[in-house]
């Protein structure tokens, strides 16, 4: 608390539901922003209750995706500031296809043949098993793709993801096709660059996501996306038209191989998500939206609403 005192800001930034209560113990961190990173378009009721109780103390609350508001919070207390690349990055800015190739084969990829990847962390909501499903439907077709999972395990103690990762080996067992791609000394941003420019089909099978920058990525590499009808994919994915949203492993599947076997397809989707990522999910959009966000929050009452209004 003397930290605090000492050391008054002129706003606060508090993030997800671990620091929800902190404006609320701490009455002196005014003006408060709450920001909600976590997909809470369909929100558990009590969950929700239990963490609403703490936000009266903010003048403003921001979430990633318009979707995932919580609908009873006053329109004038909540914001949108949507996540968003560096185009200039490493793991964003162009390689050449010789170069990109280059990097896949050294990660055992034979880059004179069809690869379906998905670039995520070893986790539940991201649904490594879908992914090794949808490629097994498709090699029926086309006997010639392969498969890789791609996510340094950053974390040497994330047990959760250890244990994921092995369930995944079991089922990829033998088969010479499946990559699995996890050691950070070998995946760094420019083989992530290198694997969602020059994959055949990114897919991102994901059962909750928040917003999902993985998908905004390949999107801005002209790669139109396969994903889910979770919140953050369905915000930047438009079904048909830059991407395809497909919840069931025979309709990706089928969606993989029109890609796949359809180039001139895939390269018109590509470019129009290259362009939604270019108009809505660069970062200076985004530091757009943080400044109407402190706008808002500045312009608030010395007394935040209340979510209630009681």
């Amino acid at each position: 608390k003397s930290g605090i005192d000492h050391k008054q800001a002129d706003i606060y930034f508090i993030h997800d539901f671990q620091l929800a209560p902190l404006a609320t113990f701490f009455p002196q961190l005014r003006p408060a922003l709450w920001m909600c990173h976590v997909d809470t378009a369909n929100p558990d009721p009590g969950g929700k209750d239990y963490i609403e109780q703490f936000l009266d103390a903010y003048s403003v609350c921001v979430f990633n995706t318009p979707l995932s508001i919580f609908k009873d919070l006053p329109q004038e207390k909540t914001h949108v500031i949507t996540p968003t690349i560096d185009p200039f990055s490493e793991k964003n800015r162009f390689i050449t296809p010789a170069k990109g190739l280059q990097m896949l084969a050294r990660c055992g990829i034979d880059t004179t043949r069809p690869l379906i990847t998905q670039v995520s962390r070893f986790g539940n909501w991201k649904n490594p098993w879908q992914v090794l499903d949808v490629y097994r439907l498709v090699k029926q077709e086309l006997p010639s793709v392969q498969v890789a999972l791609v996510g340094a395990m950053e974390a040497a103690d994330d047990i959760k993801a250890m244990e994921i990762l092995k369930d995944i080996q079991g089922m990829a067992g033998d088969d010479p096709d499946i990559h699995l791609l996890y050691d950070p000394a070998v995946i760094t941003h420019a083989e992530v660059n290198a694997f969602q420019r020059y994959s055949s089909v990114i897919l991102q099978r994901s059962t909750r996501e928040g917003f999902g920058l993985t998908a905004t990525e390949a999107m801005w590499k002209y790669q139109p996306v396969i994903g889910t009808s979770v919140t953050g994919l369905r915000t930047q994915i438009i079904d048909g038209q830059n991407g395809y949203i497909a919840d069931d492993t025979e309709t990706c599947a089928k969606d993989t191989l029109k890609l796949i076997q359809d180039r001139a397809l895939s390269h018109k989707l590509g470019k129009r998500a290259h362009e939604r990522v270019k108009d809505n999910y660069l970062l200076p959009m985004m530091i757009v939206q943080y400044l109407g966000a402190l706008a808002k929050a500045w312009g608030a009452s010395e007394e935040p609403l209340l979510v209630r209004g009681a």
